[in-house]
């Protein structure tokens, strides 16, 4: 696959997605990758205690959620 044709498919992908957690998960990945994927001890601390506070209050896929996620892409 080229990498115009997977852009092509992401976007469409991304377009069409209503999953917040997902789009989430979508948008942090290109910020670190933007940012040159280097993040502050501060910073990898405060993200790990808001990915907790997510998922103690029920804010996750599970892994078959995800794996139906992935069939779609």
């Amino acid at each position: 696959m080229t990498t115009a044709s997977l852009k092509k498919k992401l976007i469409n992908a991304i377009s069409q997605e209503n999953n917040k957690e997902l789009l989430e998960l979508f948008d942090h990945i290109l910020k670190e990758h933007s940012s040159g994927g280097r993040i502050s001890k501060k910073q990898y601390n405060d993200e790990l205690d808001a990915a907790m506070k997510r998922m103690d209050s029920g804010q996750y896929l599970t892994q078959s959620q995800v794996e139906k996620l992935a069939k779609k892409w």
